[in-house]
């Protein structure tokens, strides 16, 4: 992606290229290729793209979503957890009062016996859930 650009504008641009196709498979006399490269992919997304077409028709053009994993945590748990955290570390048993993402790691194993990967993924939650690093 581009410097600034969002992956929901992204995600709404390689849609508009699809269903532009889509109606350059309706009006016809075009071949894959030239449909490739007036929307600047590859003749093989092309023909995938007309295959989509030909068995759904516009609609299998359509985008899906944004892909990416589901939180494992959903709305009432992370409530739950940004409650725990503004109540502060000494609150929930460490001799300080910071919050460290190793911290975080464990009140989530321990309070919802969720288990991430690594702390860059709490890290991500936290920023989702409007924390900042301090």
């Amino acid at each position: 992606m581009g410097t600034g650009q969002r992956a929901g504008d992204f995600h709404r641009a390689g849609e508009q290229r699809r269903l532009t196709a889509g109606q350059l498979f309706e009006q016809g006399g075009r071949s894959d290729a030239e449909i490739a490269r007036l929307l600047g992919v590859s003749v093989q997304t092309v023909h995938n793209w007309h295959h989509a077409w030909s068995e759904g028709g516009p609609k299998a053009l359509l985008g899906h979503g944004i892909a990416g994993a589901q939180c494992a945590l959903d709305d009432t748990r992370r409530q739950e957890l940004r409650e725990l955290l503004r109540r502060g570390a000494k609150d929930y048993g460490f001799a300080t009062d910071g919050w460290t993402l190793a911290r975080v790691r464990r009140v989530i194993i321990e309070q919802f016996s969720v288990v991430y990967g690594s702390l860059s993924v709490v890290s991500r939650l936290l920023h989702r859930m409007g924390f900042a690093p301090q």
